[in-house]
């Protein structure tokens, strides 16, 4: 893939299979964009899927062990909805989720498919195909152009906006609130930061989400 097909293509799947080759992504990256996907289908899924999301993006934080990881890798979805699935594949172990990540932006576009009436389903799949883009593009930026950290941006106070940023995530979506994230570009900002990709993103509409590349950048997570 080049940066030219990056910022033009409307194939989430596509992303992923780039960004699943070694070294361009990292696992915790690409689980959290992977829950971010599954969140989007929240009304549509059991209460033990849910559970096993949020999980997930424990897993992927280190906050929840690898044995409880185990726990909620059920591979009994076969004749569930593809939603299902999705979660299933989140909840894989690292080396096989990395293989498959893909696969969740397949599944949940296709459950939001079947959730919506006939006449819709092909619109249905592109609005949610085109949502999955925009949360790939939260968390990733533009990986042809990694932006260097300036230590400026890493004092206490804009480290503490970040970090509240990336715990205090709005309901019932849990993605990050943009009023603290323009708070932290205006901190950058005021901290001599010029990048206008940068700058933007964070007071973007967004959706906003866990592993945004700016809160990262500047909480030093990767």
């Amino acid at each position: 893939m080049t940066e030219a097909e990056w910022l033009s293509t409307d194939d989430p799947v596509l992303m992923l299979h780039f960004l699943e080759g070694e070294g361009r992504a990292s696992a915790r990256k690409l689980r959290l964009t992977a829950c971010a996907c599954c969140r989007r289908l929240w009304h549509l899924l059991p209460e033990k899927r849910r559970a096993a999301i949020e999980a997930m993006e424990g897993f992927a934080d280190r906050l929840v062990s690898e044995a409880a990881r185990a726990t909620y890798e059920d591979a009994d979805v076969i004749g569930h909805p593809s939603g299902e699935y999705a979660v299933y594949y989140t909840s894989l172990p690292t080396r096989s989720f990395r293989t498959a990540v893909y696969n969740v932006a397949h599944c949940a576009a296709l459950t939001v498919s079947d959730a919506a009436p006939s006449a819709s389903r092909t619109r249905a799949r592109e609005a949610e195909r085109a949502a999955q883009l925009e949360l790939i593009r939260c968390v990733f930026g533009n990986p042809f152009r990694p932006v260097s950290v300036v230590r400026s941006w890493k004092t206490r106070d804009k480290v503490t906006l970040a970090r509240a940023a990336y715990e205090e995530r709005t309901l019932p979506a849990r993605t990050l609130d943009p009023a603290r994230l323009a708070a932290l570009a205006d901190a950058l900002e005021q901290a001599r930061c010029t990048d206008a990709d940068l700058l933007g993103h964070l007071r973007g509409p967004g959706p906003h989400i866990r592993g945004c590349w700016v809160v990262d950048l500047v909480l030093g997570k990767s």
